[in-house]
Parts: C-alpha cells; structure tokens; sequence
C-alpha cells in the first residue's frame, strides 16, 4: 500500500495573463509492505 498527501501551502504568485502560478506544498508518502512485517519476532530485551 503506498499513501501519498500533498497540501498546499501558499499560493505566493499569480500571473493572470500567461497562466502562470508559484506553490509552496508540502508532500508526504508512507509505503506499507507487510511482507516486510516483523512482528512475528519477539522484541529485544535488556
């Protein structure tokens, strides 16, 4: 499963007359690979 967000921050420039636009945006991703699950070994004790 892989998961991706992406917010926009602040549109910090418009330009009308050719379409144009400046974004600060903040962009996340979480990949899940439960073939990667290691919770079937017992944790690490002290």
């Amino acid at each position: 499963m892989a998961e991706r967000r992406i917010w926009v921050q602040e549109v910090s420039k418009i330009i009308e007359i050719t379409s144009e636009f400046e974004l600060d945006i903040y962009v996340t991703e979480k990949w899940i690979d439960p073939s990667l699950s290691y919770d079937h070994l017992n944790p690490c004790k002290r």
